[in-house]
């Protein structure tokens, strides 16, 4: 837990006398740090990925329609199927904690603030525009306004929002790298699509998929520790009270 995370949940702990309310808080708090575990986790696992696990040995079976007498022989080869399917395995992993961490911490923000009207839907954009709309003066609300809108971020809902529905990593964005003299297969790069909307998928961009995740990693962790930041200096505007008021 990050510093301002923790002097947050600590002082939410020691002034919040309801409750139901300090046991919210509590849950969402943890699960913010727990989903940005997760996140790292998938993430360190794809950096592991290594494409020559899955170079394997197939038996072939050989009938001869005269007699039927059969032979089998046996050959090497890459099982690029098998490895796209592990490797998206973990991209979702990563994609689905990482947006996970922004939207639990999205429950969190709503037992910090004061809402006049709850959002029907709770997630970090809909958590933004409450802030925007009940505390337009808050340091987080502006800090969640500006990053929201950055590139990086509107790229990530894309994969996310695209990865549930069809896998991202196919055998077409797969460059497999061999020995120039011996043929042995040396390792692997994995792009992901330029638009996950788009069809078929084209690669122009080159975005390398674990070059991609380290940097929405990046991203959602400073996130996280400046929106706190950003919370502690809403608190003492507010003279301390929790939940923090409507101004």
């Amino acid at each position: 837990m990050v510093a301002a995370q923790q002097k947050v949940h600590d002082l939410f702990n020691s002034k919040v006398s309801d409750p139901k309310l300090v046991y919210e808080f509590n849950l969402f708090d943890k699960s913010v740090t727990q989903k940005l575990w997760s996140a790292r986790y998938y993430y360190e696992k794809m950096s592991e990925l290594d494409i020559r696990r899955f170079w394997e040995q197939y038996t072939t079976t050989n009938i001869q329609s005269a007699d039927l007498r059969t032979s089998t022989t046996q050959s090497q080869g890459l099982n690029l199927e098998r490895y796209c399917s592990h490797a998206h395995l973990l991209l979702d992993g990563f994609l689905v904690n990482s947006s996970s961490v922004l939207d639990t911490f999205a429950h969190e923000i709503l037992t910090i603030y004061e809402f006049h009207q709850r959002p029907s839907k709770l997630y970090i954009g809909t958590i933004k525009k409450s802030l925007v709309r009940f505390h337009p003066n808050s340091k987080l609300g502006a800090l969640l306004d500006k990053r929201l809108s950055r590139p990086w971020f509107i790229q990530f809902q894309c994969f996310r929002n695209c990865t549930t529905h069809v896998s991202l990593i196919g055998l077409d964005g797969v460059k497999v790298k061999y020995d120039h003299i011996t043929g042995q297969v040396m390792g692997s790069k994995i792009r992901l699509p330029d638009d996950p909307y788009g069809r078929p998928f084209t690669y122009r961009k080159n975005i390398e998929a674990t070059r991609y995740c380290k940097s929405i990693l990046r991203n959602i962790e400073t996130l996280v520790a400046n929106a706190h930041e950003s919370i502690l200096a809403d608190i003492r505007r507010s003279n301390n009270n929790i939940p923090v008021p409507i101004i």
